[in-house]
C-alpha cells in the first residue's frame, strides 16, 4: 500500500470499518491499494481527480496505449477492493 495514503485508511478504519469493508469486498482493507489510492488522489489533488476517466493497472495501461482500447479483468476488480464479493440482495 502507498505509505502516503496512511490517514485515508485511517479515515476508512473509523468511517467505514474493517469488517464493513471485509464484508463488502472479502478482503482486508490492506488488500486494496487502488481504492485507498484514489481516496488519497481525491483529497489531495482534487483537481486531478475530477480528472480520472479510468483507473488501470500497469498492464491494462499499456494494452491501452497499444490498442486504444481501455479493457479490464472483472475479476481483479474483486481483488482491488473495487467491487462487492457477493451481489447485493
Amino acid at each position: 500500500m502507498d505509505r502516503r495514503a496512511v490517514t485515508e485508511v485511517t479515515w476508512l478504519q473509523e468511517y467505514v470499518g474493517e469488517e464493513r469493508i471485509f464484508q463488502l469486498t472479502g478482503n482486508r482493507l490492506e488488500d486494496h491499494p487502488a481504492l485507498v489510492n484514489l481516496l488519497w488522489e481525491k483529497r489531495h489533488r482534487p483537481q486531478s481527480y475530477r480528472r480520472i476517466h479510468k483507473a488501470l493497472t500497469i498492464d491494462r495501461f499499456i494494452t491501452l496505449k497499444l490498442t486504444r482500447h481501455a479493457s479490464l479483468f472483472r475479476c481483479s476488480l474483486l481483488w482491488r477492493g473495487l467491487r462487492p464479493a457477493q451481489p447485493p440482495l
